[in-house]
């Protein structure tokens, strides 16, 4: 069998050998691997099917072949020279680097600027003085014209300080995108008008509804006067509530601290108020636990003070006061408190000129003020006024917040000279002409002294103070109910016995203050005996035989032993 396998063998690489010998005429895949162009197998000539072209003399270097081919120069020292054959070569990628003069570095031909530069921002390309567009206009002028190419453009960052929603620069109409609500407080911005929601809810006569926007609100139960009554809506608290000597307070306000156990209850709760920055609440002495910070370099303002603002978070406020008016702007802050308005079809002349009077009361403001123009008999031709007439004046004075004066009786619009009042005394009232220019402005905060209390002036007038009063204590307990004027008073105790009822207890006051409570403190049994371990008062839940003592039962369910909460069994 191996010998017949080895014999068929032989034969199919015979008949291999016949078909692709010299002389067959079925050789279909040639090989040329010397690359003569003669078929490896059969030595019929092969097509030349990839040229070399070694000597760059654009003919195919194979035997046989002779084809034309294209030539690829080479230039790497780019001197447009062929570094294989030395043709000249044209320059097909022009180059400007140093120096950058729009001429080409190899070729020596003008080129176009590939990135213009303008150093100097006058349009025109410092290399090859192109003009060139504006390609980012800038108006640091805020004229709405580009500083550079003069192209009106919009405006890039509107200004409406006046807010009246309306850009100042450009007047194009803005949103209101910061809405206020000062002057009424009436929910409707007072900008732009749009209805606002309630920041938070007031219901100060206990009706169950926000005075300002009618929603039903909780009520907060405040008991001030002490009759176990809401103050506000009348919940009946069914006993005589009882509080802390001691102010209580937290980040932002203080109140006096229910001892009687009613928690929703808080005595005379207010803001912390710190007006002669000592970073000290003015009120509960609460410490702030830092000195204040103000911006001193702005005013801030409304229409009726100016002051500076806290740069450290507190809502406190330094060097604030009442505006000084000189004829409708703030001497201090600069705020415009009038826009002033004049009569455009009336006169008003003195020996000087003449000119338009204001009609918003400054009556030292003018509107196109001119010298008079007079005919053959002295008389002005625009106003009327005679250059001969005396002018005869009122005895009474006139005056606004500033100034006083005499106005003439024969010419009303006409007045002798203006003058600042005079007040050397410093109570608001002028030494010359008898008025009160000052409507004095108050503290809110009382101060006091050992047998009244009283508001100071805010305005620098050296005046009486405002609301003077006794101290009065209804609740008894050494401190004016409106001023927190201590008395100086040290209350006395029966220290020898306890007072007590379902869950505290205490020492009863032997002074006057009987409304005090000595070491009030809730009732503990750390032990265990069923019995208070400071008064030794007894727990009735469990009923001890224990003999009767002189004390009052505690009912505290579930009972405390060893100060931990436990279920009754």
């Amino acid at each position: 069998m191996k010998k017949l396998l080895v014999l068929l063998s032989i034969i199919a690489l015979s008949l291999t050998l016949w078909s692709c010998g010299a002389g067959s005429t079925t050789c279909t895949a040639h090989t040329d691997a010397n690359g003569d162009l003669l078929c490896d197998t059969c030595g019929a000539a092969v097509p030349c099917t990839e040229h070399v072209d070694a000597n760059h003399d654009g003919k195919c270097d194979k035997s046989g072949c002779g084809s034309s081919v294209n030539v690829e120069h080479v230039d790497d020292d780019e001197d447009l020279v062929c570094d294989v054959c030395d043709e000249e070569l044209p320059c097909t990628e022009h180059k400007d680097e140093d120096p950058e003069d729009n001429v080409c570095d190899k070729c020596g031909k003008t080129i176009p600027c590939d990135t213009h530069t303008d150093l100097n921002d006058d349009l025109e390309c410092d290399v090859c003085e192109e003009f060139i567009d504006c390609d980012g206009h800038y108006d640091d002028e805020e004229d709405g014209e580009c500083d550079a190419c003069e192209t009106i453009i919009a405006c890039l960052s509107h200004i409406d300080e006046n807010e009246n929603l309306e850009c100042d620069f450009c007047g194009e109409e803005l949103e209101c995108t910061n809405h206020k609500d000062e002057n009424p407080e009436d929910l409707t911005c007072d900008k732009c008008g749009a209805d606002l929601p309630c920041p938070g809810h007031v219901d100060e006569d206990g009706n169950g509804a926000c005075d300002k926007c009618d929603e039903a609100v909780e009520c907060e139960h405040i008991d001030e006067d002490n009759n176990s009554e809401c103050d506000k809506c009348g919940y009946d608290y069914g006993h005589t509530h009882t509080y802390e000597d001691n102010w209580s307070t937290d980040a932002t306000h203080h109140w006096y601290a229910p001892s009687c156990g009613h928690n929703i209850v808080k005595k005379d709760k207010g803001e912390h108020s710190d007006t002669n920055n000592d970073s000290a609440c003015d009120t509960c002495g609460y410490d702030y636990g830092h000195t204040h910070s103000f911006n001193t370099e702005v005013w801030e303002s409304d229409g009726d003070k100016h002051w500076h603002a806290p740069l450290c978070g507190h809502n406190v406020r330094s060097d604030e006061a009442a505006h000084n008016n000189v004829n409708g702007v703030c001497s201090v802050c600069q705020y415009v408190l009038c826009s002033h308005e004049f009569d455009e079809n009336a006169w008003t002349g003195d020996d000087d000129g003449h000119w338009h009077p204001a009609t918003c009361g400054h009556s030292t403001v003018k509107s196109e003020v001119f010298p008079h123009t007079f005919d053959d008999d002295g008389i002005c031709t625009l106003c009327g006024y005679d250059s001969e007439h005396e002018h005869e004046y009122s005895t009474e004075w006139s005056f606004d917040g500033e100034n006083h004066w005499h106005v003439s009786t024969c010419h009303p619009t006409k007045t002798d000279v203006i003058e600042p009042h005079t007040d050397e005394n410093n109570d608001g009232v002028c030494e010359v002409c008898e008025k009160q220019f000052c409507n004095h402005t108050y503290s809110n905060t009382p101060e006091f002294d050992e047998n009244n209390h009283y508001y100071l002036p805010t305005c620098g007038h050296d005046v009486a103070p405002f609301g003077t009063a006794a101290h009065v204590d209804e609740d008894n307990d050494i401190l004016c109910d409106v001023c927190s004027y201590n008395y100086g008073h040290e209350h006395q105790f029966n220290t020898e016995s306890w007072i007590s009822n379902g869950s505290h207890h205490w020492h009863e006051a032997t002074c006057e203050h009987v409304n005090v409570k000595g070491n009030y403190a809730e009732h503990t049994d750390i032990d265990g005996n069923f019995r208070c371990d400071t008064c030794q008062a007894f727990y009735e839940e469990l009923e001890p035989d224990l003999p009767e003592v002189d004390s009052d039962i505690i009912v505290t369910p579930p009972h405390y032993i060893g100060g931990n909460k436990k279920d009754s069994e």
